[in-house]
């Protein structure tokens, strides 16, 4: 984890819709969802630790101490693009799974830990099992598609418990190796058409490919008034696997905040010659390739 200075504290609001009832405030939730995800899990990763105190800043959500990619670092806004591109794909429903992905260079194949983020869009979208990604499961299907919305009460305490439990599960892994890098990949909808890919991404006829030894558990599912975004994790360095239903202990206690925006980039869809059938998949290039 890295040390910064900058620390804000921010209503609800200010983060996220303040209702979550209509099609676009849901879809809007999930997808600054997954952005402060994504920040949270490198910054407790480590994988920018060589890029100096200004990658990431601060912000309380919830009483919980969130890094926040920083708009005014280069290589930071370059991420924030890169999740900003995916609005559109969530607005349209074409978003299935958003997953950081780590893995040991020189091989982006080598993966070594997955963070994945998995969408249901409504009652009416059902999830696949035998066309899931390799970190799914029918136990994981099947509690993704059981969980329901009840109110944004009820949200903000499954986001709170949700992040603990990410910071928990981040404490039971080992340090990744020094020769180490993560890039961003996606999966699509059937519905989503052959000429689509977000822009920053690049289509790809493979997803990711989870090694027989990297244990699998899901961390949770939030839901929104018309989304679900279930959280899962993958890894071959758990120090021991966490029981995640567990009280939250003192591992947590230095993201909580004991007292209690990024410009808009909108994401845009990339056009290609149309083809007969698309790459199933995207990537981001290495996120990291300056890495010293």
């Amino acid at each position: 984890m890295q040390k910064r200075d900058s620390v804000s504290s921010a209503k609800w609001e200010m983060t996220f819709p303040a209702t979550l009832e209509t099609e676009l405030d849901s879809a809007t939730f999930v997808h600054r969802l997954i952005k402060i995800s994504s920040s949270f899990i490198l910054d407790k990763r480590g994988i920018f630790e060589n890029h100096g105190d200004t990658f990431f800043k601060s912000r309380i959500i919830e009483k919980l101490y969130i890094p926040m990619f920083n708009k005014d670092n280069t290589m930071a806004k370059l991420l924030i693009d890169k999740i900003e591109a995916l609005k559109e794909a969530i607005q349209k429903k074409y978003l299935r799974e958003f997953a950081i992905v780590f893995y040991q260079t020189p091989d982006e194949e080598d993966v070594m830990e997955v963070f994945a983020f998995r969408l249901m869009y409504g009652a009416e979208d059902q999830i696949e099992v035998s066309l899931s990604s390799d970190i799914d499961s029918e136990e994981f299907s099947e509690n993704l598609i059981q969980a329901t919305f009840t109110d944004l009460d009820a949200t903000k305490a499954v986001f709170s418990d949700t992040i603990k439990k990410v910071h928990r599960c981040i404490k039971q892994l080992d340090n990744l190796p020094h020769e180490s890098d993560a890039s961003f990949r996606v999966s699509f909808t059937p519905e989503t058409p052959n000429d689509y890919i977000p822009t920053g991404y690049d289509a790809s006829s493979e997803f990711y490919k989870l090694n027989s030894s990297a244990a699998k558990r899901q961390i949770g599912v939030i839901c929104g008034g018309h989304h679900k975004l279930q959280f899962l994790a993958a890894s071959r360095l758990w120090k021991s696997v966490p029981d995640l239903n567990q009280s939250i202990g003192s591992c947590n206690q230095s993201i909580i905040a004991l007292s209690t925006k990024a410009k808009s980039v909108k994401g845009s869809q990339k056009k290609t010659d149309r083809v007969e059938q698309r790459m199933p998949y995207g990537k981001t290039l290495t996120i990291n390739k300056n890495r010293a």
